[in-house]
C-alpha cells in the first residue's frame, strides 16, 4: 500500500504587503501558503505635530515603515510592544527605543 503525502496549505491573512512576505518564506521550506489578506493597510496623509513629542508608541512594524520620520526626533523614547518593531524603529533612526517583548502588559 503506498500513502501519498500531501501537505496541506497555509492561509495567511496578515495584512499585506507582508502576509505575502511570509507565504514567500513558507513556499521556499517547501509549504504551500496561500496569502490572502484580510486587511490592506494603506497610510493616510497626515501632518506632523509642530513641536516633538514626549514619546512615540508603536504597535507594529507597519506602522513604523507608514510613520513619517522627522530627524528631530530620533532622541524621543520610542516605545514598541515586540522586539521586531523595535528593530524597525531602530532601523528608521530613533535612538531611544525600548520593546516590552510582545507583553503589552509590560508596556503600560
Amino acid at each position: 500500500m503506498t500513502i501519498l503525502y500531501r501537505p496541506k496549505v497555509l492561509w495567511i491573512t496578515r495584512s499585506q504587503p507582508f502576509g505575502l512576505k511570509i507565504a514567500r518564506l513558507c513556499g521556499s521550506e517547501g509549504l504551500p501558503a496561500l496569502a490572502v489578506p484580510l486587511l490592506q493597510v494603506i497610510p493616510l496623509a497626515v501632518s506632523r505635530p509642530e513641536d516633538v513629542p514626549d514619546a512615540i508608541l508603536f504597535t507594529s512594524a507597519q506602522g513604523v515603515r507608514n510613520h513619517p520620520y522627522d530627524p528631530r526626533w530620533r532622541d524621543v523614547p520610542v516605545l514598541t510592544v515586540g522586539d521586531a518593531t523595535a528593530a524597525e524603529a531602530l532601523a528608521k533612526g530613533y535612538h531611544n527605543v525600548r520593546s516590552a517583548g510582545g507583553n503589552v502588559e509590560d508596556l503600560k
